[in-house]
């Protein structure tokens, strides 16, 4: 099964995840994907999303000004 989150530029909206697998030691299985513009690096809040979220993934794609993907 997958789930998807849908964002939009502004943020992403994560729903409550307490009924998702989780441990205190390992990861919980989910990955976030989502798009940043203007070359901007990965954020401060994406990092403290991977921590406190004990995601799998953090993955940023840079979108140029013509919507087309860039550098991951």
């Amino acid at each position: 099964m997958a789930y998807i989150i849908i964002g939009d530029d502004k943020r992403i909206s994560i729903p409550d995840l307490t009924q998702h697998r989780s441990a205190g030691h390992r990861l919980n299985g989910l990955r976030c994907i989502h798009t940043h513009f203007n070359n901007e690096p990965i954020s401060q809040e994406d990092l403290s999303d991977l921590i406190i979220l004990a995601l799998d993934m953090m993955v940023t794609v840079h979108v140029n000004p013509h919507g087309m993907p860039g550098a991951i």
